[in-house]
């Protein structure tokens, strides 16, 4: 929205006053005072020499020269106005104010000098005073179309959103069948999220030109700000019906079918798009992207390689290429292209942390820490290198070097939540419990709604049976986070039957079983609850399962279906053990 306020507030100056290019400045501007006894003929002549001189763009020279004739003639204000404009163009908005400020004081009844004015204010930042300005000159005519359209633009990027309604509400009554009036005051309404309002004008405005291509591409914008796709299509396909080739059409209709996944649409507006624009490389890397997507590597491989043609260093087309190597099972061509991106790249990082993911998978752990270790000394760290490092030592078993990395990753990030949960994980494998609730505890010192941190404790209580109403209360706020979580409900229901609430238990077990049907602690815990219970038959049924789930103390649970067996006087000849 700002980018159209500054286009209209930037435009160029040339407008509503004289200028040394084509256009002739009337002599009857230069206001000769006959009682100064002023020599004209010096006037004359720098006057002349300074429009010569700025016709062929030789700009300071012809400033120079208007400056000698403003020395012999300070208060004409055509003098004024048109170095101001060299200034302007020269680069030196705030060298021309002085001389417009001036031209301002001389011909207080001349509207195009406040408009001039509010329009130099307005680049160099001064909104006040452009504001002011602009209501000089809308006094002064208040009828004048480009002067409410001006006051209606620098309110509504000022933010006096009902100001800027009131001169576009003028600008409207002035223009009733100009569809550009109606275009800029529902850009207004859509910079507010009026959007019914700026709807109601944009439907306006195509009402007189159903042709206008700028109002349905904004129009089709605030339909996908207000998540209504469908109107946004068709928006877009309107354009495309009468423009086929419309750059920004094909190019945003490509992004909206991306987003809801509708890939080969996608594909076709942004193959459109590149015969309309063959240099656009985004679009060209969004072809490159869906036929990853789709699977379809060697093509992707093909698009991202010819874009590496014409732009070596493409760092996105770099990390996409070696994505599609690594997707495609080519990890030594993957390793290469993730290595080529340079470390001055904003994916970089993320590039790293890729290629250490890769050799981990590969089982090469000691690469997969040399990349992050190496990392660390080439940038600076971010959470996840010694998250994944910690990470990578934890999957070798090696816990003590685990703890080690996450504390000094915690030492640069002592409030990172993933690596404070990661060494109470670690601490509690090492059975360091009280220590890893303490850095459960930090964590909800940080964020009181940390699911895994309230289940962590929650379930540690109930496991050890302290603390239960405690354990109780953290798990019920757990749960009303995340309420279909299988592990919460586990939990929650190992802490019903650490309470001797077996039927509560019951319930909770069951429906953490219907979203975790494959984890054996689950399921162990199942067969103890059903036991308590009585529900024998369905109890051994659970312990069961959970061998054949790879209980890691399978040799307890084999125990508990033997003492079932024996109490209940029966054996079952078809043992999975």
């Amino acid at each position: 929205m700002k980018k159209i306020y500054t286009l209209l507030l930037l435009c160029v100056f040339l407008v509503s006053c004289g200028t040394f290019g084509g256009i002739k400045t009337p002599s009857s501007y230069i206001v000769l005072n006959e009682d100064l006894k002023l020599d004209r003929a010096p006037l004359y002549y720098y006057y002349l020499k300074a429009q010569v001189l700025a016709r062929k763009e030789q700009t300071r020279q012809a400033i120079g020269a208007y400056e000698k004739a403003i020395k012999l003639c300070p208060n004409c204000v055509t003098l004024l106005k048109e170095l101001a404009m060299l200034y302007i163009k020269v680069g030196k908005p705030k060298k021309a104010v002085s001389f417009i400020e001036k031209a301002a004081l001389l011909q207080p009844n001349d509207k195009t000098i406040f408009v001039l004015l509010g329009r130099l204010y307005a680049g160099t930042g001064e909104t006040k005073k452009a504001i002011d300005a602009f209501e000089r000159a809308y006094k002064l005519d208040p009828d004048s179309p480009e002067i409410c359209l001006l006051l209606g633009t620098i309110y509504a990027q000022s933010g006096f959103y009902n100001k800027a309604v009131e001169k576009l509400d003028r600008l409207t009554e002035l223009l009733p069948h100009n569809p550009m009036a109606f275009y800029y005051k529902a850009r207004v309404f859509l910079d507010m999220h009026f959007y019914q309002f700026a709807e109601k004008m944009f439907k306006k405005a195509l009402e007189i030109d159903p042709f206008f291509t700028d109002a349905l591409n904004d129009l089709a914008y605030m339909y996908e700000v207000q998540n209504k796709p469908a109107e946004a299509e068709k928006c877009y396909k309107r354009i495309l019906s009468y423009d086929r080739s419309n750059p920004t059409a094909l190019e945003r209709l490509g992004n909206l079918y991306m987003r809801q996944g509708d890939l080969q649409r996608a594909l076709q507006m942004f193959e459109r798009y590149s015969k309309v624009n063959k240099k656009d490389v985004q679009n060209r890397l969004k072809i490159g992207i869906i036929h990853l997507k789709q699977k379809k590597y060697e093509k992707a491989i093909r698009d991202f390689s010819e874009l590496l043609k014409d732009k070596p260093e493409y760092d996105q087309a770099l990390y996409y290429l070696a994505n599609t190597y690594q997707e495609q099972g080519n990890t030594d061509q993957a390793i290469i292209y993730y290595r080529l991106i340079s470390p001055k790249s904003r994916l970089w990082k993320l590039a790293q942390i890729k290629l250490a993911l890769l050799f981990a998978d590969r089982n090469e752990y000691k690469m997969a820490i040399d990349v992050l270790k190496k990392a660390l000394e080439r940038a600076r760290p971010i959470p996840e290198f010694y998250l994944y490092m910690g990470l990578f030592y934890e999957d070798q078993d090696n816990l003590d070097s685990a703890i080690d990395i996450f504390t000094e990753g915690l030492k640069e990030f002592p409030q990172n939540i993933d690596l404070l949960y990661r060494k109470g994980i670690v601490l509690d494998k090492l059975n360091r419990k009280k220590e890893a609730l303490k850095v459960m505890r930090t964590i909800l010192e940080i964020d009181p709604d940390n699911v895994e941190a309230l289940n962590y404790i929650g379930y540690t209580y109930a496991d050890e049976g302290v603390n239960l109403d405690k354990a109780e209360e953290l798990i019920k706020k757990a749960l009303k986070i995340r309420s279909q979580d299988g592990y919460i409900l586990d939990s929650m229901a190992w802490v019903y039957f650490r309470k001797g609430q077996y039927e509560l238990a019951k319930k909770y077990i069951d429906l953490a079983l219907k979203y975790v049907t494959d984890d054996p602690i689950i399921t162990d815990h199942a067969g103890d609850i059903y036991q308590r219970l009585g529900l024998i038959d369905k109890a051994i049924k659970f312990y069961q399962k959970a061998i054949i789930l790879n209980h890691e103390n399978s040799d307890l649970i084999k125990q508990k279906i033997r003492r079932l067996e024996k109490k209940t006087n029966t054996v079952n000849y078809n043992r999975l053990y």
